[in-house]
């Protein structure tokens, strides 16, 4: 593991047992998972690996929006064991594993990879090669990058003081890199930013609903990417 994702283990294991209270604004969390689950929601029949899995994020969206994850083709991972610990306590009979997605083998085959909110912040282009050598052919990788054009600052970054140059995209860049990773087909759409006078939920859920085609003003954007010719 390098030098720099020894600092974002030390980081996530610092941060544990806050993390999941850090962001402040418990409405804007609920408007945007509310989004994710609907982006998300799908049949995982086959081989799922979570990356950055943290204390079991997807795996919360999955359990409150009725998305069927079996346990069976589960595997999260993540580089930081106490985030892990957490997960697991929370997610019985899921099975979690401390690596770094970065040096795992290629050999090792997935017909689903879920990134969100994790090593593309800090792997960048990387973490997408990676995920299409780690794709079977038919595979899809769904995943979130922060948007350069809005300004984002990761609040657990901001709360400990800690500063990381984290990896951000336009539109045209993401769409550049998927094509080099190997990527044949992928759908970039909006998390969009959710102004400050807006501060109902429901208004607010759908405001990111009706956003979603809108990438202009994008906070982040979600990918749906594959290798086949679908």
């Amino acid at each position: 593991m390098s030098k720099y994702n020894t600092r974002v283990e030390n980081l996530y294991d610092s941060i544990a047992s806050e993390y999941e209270n850090i962001y402040e604004n418990r409405d804007v969390i609920e408007a945007e998972n509310f989004i994710l689950a609907k982006l998300l929601n799908q049949k995982y029949n086959g081989r799922l690996l979570d990356v950055g899995c943290g204390t079991g994020f997807f795996l919360d969206l999955a359990k409150d929006y009725d998305i069927y994850v079996p346990k069976n083709n589960y595997i999260g991972l993540d580089i930081s064991q106490n985030m892990l610990d957490i997960a697991q306590k929370k997610h019985i009979g899921y099975r979690f594993f401390k690596s770094d997605f970065m040096n795992l083998p290629r050999a090792d085959k997935f017909d689903f990879i879920i990134s969100l909110f994790s090593v593309s912040d800090y792997e960048g282009s990387l973490s997408l090669r990676q995920s299409a050598k780690l794709l079977n052919d038919s595979g899809v990788f769904m995943g979130t990058f922060i948007n350069e054009d809005e300004p984002f600052e990761m609040d657990c970054l901001k709360e400990t003081g800690n500063q990381y140059d984290l990896h951000k995209f336009t539109h045209k860049g993401l769409l550049d890199e998927l094509s080099k990773s190997g990527f044949t087909w992928y759908y970039i759409v909006s998390i969009a930013k959710i102004p400050s006078d807006i501060t109902d939920v429901n208004i607010m859920k759908h405001y990111l609903d009706i956003h979603i085609p809108v990438l202009a003003g994008a906070k982040y954007f979600f990918v749906t990417a594959g290798k086949d010719e679908t």
